[in-house]
C-alpha cells in the first residue's frame, strides 16, 4: 500500500512539473470546409480534365503571415485537397454533363492561401484552354477580401474565388 502511494505522488509531481495538470489546453475540435456546392454557368460546355497542385497547400488552411512565413491551421483545415475541392467545383460549375464539350480545361494550383496582412483569400492559378486546334494559357489570381476573420470566412472568401475562376475560363472559350 505505501509503494502505491508513492508512486501515486511521484506521477502526479511528474505531470504537475511537465505542465499537464495545471496548463492543459482545452479541448479543441478540428473543423472541417470545402468550397460548397457552385451555380452551374449557363451555356458553358468545358471538360476540366485536370487539376494539379504541387505547393505545400494540403488539407490544412494555409495563411501567409508576411512576406515569407506561411502559417498552418492545426484545428481548421479543408474537407478535401484544394485540387480535388477545385477539380469537383469546376467540374460542376463549366459542365452540363450532357452536352458534348466545346473545350478541355487543365489548371494548376499556385497559390491557395489567406494573406493575414491584406486579409485577402487568394486563389492564382495557371490554366490551359484547350478549344479545336487552338490553345490559350492564363495565369490569374483571385482575391476576395474577408467578412471577418473566422476560418469560416476564409472558406467563403475561397468559394468566391473558384467561382471567379469558373467565369474566367467560361469567358475565355467565348
Amino acid at each position: 500500500m505505501k509503494t502505491l502511494k508513492i508512486l501515486s505522488l511521484a506521477m502526479a509531481l511528474s505531470a504537475i512539473s511537465a505542465g499537464c495538470v495545471l496548463f492543459a489546453e482545452p479541448y479543441k475540435t478540428t473543423k472541417h470546409f470545402d468550397l460548397g456546392t457552385p451555380k452551374r454557368i449557363q451555356g458553358a460546355k468545358i471538360d476540366v480534365s485536370s487539376v494539379t497542385m504541387d505547393g505545400p497547400y494540403k488539407r490544412k488552411m494555409a495563411y501567409r503571415a508576411n512576406g515569407n512565413e506561411l502559417l498552418f491551421d492545426e484545428y481548421n483545415s479543408w474537407a478535401a485537397s484544394p485540387e480535388r475541392m477545385l477539380a469537383n467545383y469546376l467540374a460542376i460549375s463549366l459542365s452540363d454533363g450532357e452536352s458534348k464539350s466545346d473545350a478541355e480545361a487543365a489548371v494548376e494550383i499556385l497559390t491557395f492561401e489567406l494573406n493575414m496582412e491584406t486579409k485577402e483569400a487568394v486563389l492564382t492559378v495557371k490554366y490551359t484552354l484547350k478549344r479545336g486546334n487552338g490553345k490559350k494559357t492564363s495565369r490569374p489570381t483571385m482575391k476576395t477580401k474577408l467578412d471577418g476573420d473566422s476560418p469560416e470566412d476564409f472558406a467563403k472568401a475561397m468559394a468566391r474565388n473558384a467561382e471567379k475562376l469558373a467565369a474566367d475560363i467560361a469567358e475565355k472559350t467565348e
